[in-house]
């Protein structure tokens, strides 16, 4: 077996398959799209979330709330939100709803469905 090319132990490989398999036989695929299907393949897609979101985070929630978040992540349809404020925290509790709608539409789909704040 020829070694000198950097991807040959991944054909040694019987169940190894390429996320892109399944779309080798259409004509072009946008490099948009690709990104998407890899991200979702290796299971990114939340952590390429969670780093936007701290963005949009910042833009829909203002300086004020911003400067008081000490972490916020996304896991499936959830968006955790921890906060240094207990007075903070109950605020926004109150207002999951209107929070939810806001940061979904500043992603452009509905994305969060729950809010958990800590």
């Amino acid at each position: 077996m020829d070694r000198s090319h950097p991807n040959n132990h991944l054909s040694m490989s019987k169940n190894y398959r390429p996320f892109y398999h399944k779309n080798r036989n259409q004509e072009s695929v946008s490099l948009g799209d690709a990104l998407k299907q890899m991200f979702s393949h290796f299971g990114l897609e939340d952590k390429l979330e969670s780093v936007s979101i701290a963005s949009i985070w910042k833009e829909t929630m203002g300086n004020f709330i911003a400067d008081r978040t000490k972490k916020i992540w996304i896991r499936e349809n959830t968006l955790h939100v921890s906060v240094t404020s207990s007075t903070l925290r109950h605020e926004m509790q109150l207002n999951k709803l209107n929070i939810m709608k806001m940061i979904n539409e500043q992603l452009g789909r509905e994305r969060i469905t729950e809010l958990k704040v800590y």
